[in-house]
């Protein structure tokens, strides 16, 4: 009885590795997806995560100021005639910074209501890599590879997110991500976020 459950594991064992070693032999391509977090871009709407908040307003000095109460500074702007909003993040563990980035399509209300409205630059919606708002989650895929995770959100919407590992030599902030949201099979959002590495994050 203990011999025949030695040989069945050895064959649970040896199955699995035989069908690695002929997907290797086949394509590896099929074993390991795309590394994205080796060459992960650091600049969105051209500016440069980890970049100084004294930059940013340098170039966008109308840029709408808010202080959330958890300590988040936002900067926002929006491409009024699109109705394309961009909120750039000082967050409280590394003042002084931008450490998050986010680009998305909103209702109007965001952009202006009966009070004013966000300043109106014309800031191209766009990744480093020609990923654009509205585009088809194909064209994420073929611009990043296989994405390091995939989630199905609360509304349906899915996150298609891509993450270095650590730093990277030519960035000022570690620990990136760059999240896609999709909304109908198109790109609705794109938030890229990481750390100084100074900073003692609470969480």
């Amino acid at each position: 009885m203990g011999v025949g459950r030695k040989k069945m594991n050895k064959k649970k064992i040896l199955i699995p590795i035989l069908f690695l070693i002929c997907l290797w032999i086949i394509n590896p391509a099929l074993l390991f997806s795309k590394d994205s977090t080796d060459d992960l871009e650091d600049t969105l709407a051209s500016v440069k995560l980890g970049s100084k908040v004294e930059d940013l307003l340098a170039k966008f000095p109308k840029i709408y100021k808010n202080r959330l109460f958890m300590g988040e500074v936002l900067y926002e702007a929006c491409n009024q005639k699109e109705l394309e909003v961009f909120t750039f993040t000082e967050e409280p563990w590394s003042q002084g910074y931008i450490t998050n980035i986010w680009i998305r399509k909103a209702e109007e209300s965001v952009c202006r209501d009966s009070t004013g409205s966000l300043p109106d630059y014309n800031i191209s919606p766009v990744t480093p890599r020609g990923v654009k708002l509205g585009d088809k989650e194909e064209k994420v895929i073929k611009a990043y590879g296989q994405p390091t995770d995939i989630k199905t959100m609360k509304n349906g919407n899915k996150m298609i997110s891509y993450r270095t590992s650590g730093k990277l030599q030519r960035v000022d902030a570690i620990n990136l991500s760059l999240n896609f949201v999709i909304e109908d099979s198109r790109v609705k959002s794109f938030h890229l976020f990481g750390d100084m590495s100074w900073a003692k994050k609470p969480f």
